[in-house]
């Protein structure tokens, strides 16, 4: 679902500006403006395209700075957002990337395997070899 024009400015703005900070190291600015972002969303916040990419960068900045717990959170939302997206596994993948790095190797599998079929292998292209050698 699109956003009116007014709110998809507002949100594409702090997206824009959470990157800037991500890149210079500033992971807590960049967090703040996502979730600011997230706010943005009127109504039911999963059925925007943007609400994708929100989580998806919350749960990156997340897995990346070892916080597993907000990371699953997130990758959880993730799995509902943006139902008119394509469905090519990649939102499996990153469920099973979080749950493999922090440490639920069983559950990660049945993930992996999911993103394995809907992508025909190709969430794994470019990604860390320990995830696709998992489901070996």
């Amino acid at each position: 679902m699109k956003l009116n024009e007014l709110n998809r400015e507002r949100v594409n703005k702090l997206i824009s500006e959470s990157s800037d900070f991500y890149e210079i190291g500033n992971r807590s600015k960049s967090i703040d403006l996502l979730e600011k972002a997230w706010q943005e969303l009127p109504g039911v916040k999963y059925l925007y395209d943007e609400s994708y990419h929100i989580a998806r960068y919350l749960t990156k900045i997340f897995l990346e700075s070892d916080n597993f717990e907000l990371a699953k959170n997130w990758a959880f939302e993730v799995m509902k957002c943006d139902p008119e997206r394509p469905d090519i596994g990649e939102k499996e993948f990153l469920v099973g990337k979080v749950l493999f790095e922090s440490g639920e190797q069983s559950e990660a599998l049945e993930y992996f395997r999911i993103a394995n079929d809907k992508s025909e292998g190709m969430c794994f292209e470019g990604e860390d070899k320990k995830y696709n050698e998992s489901i070996i």
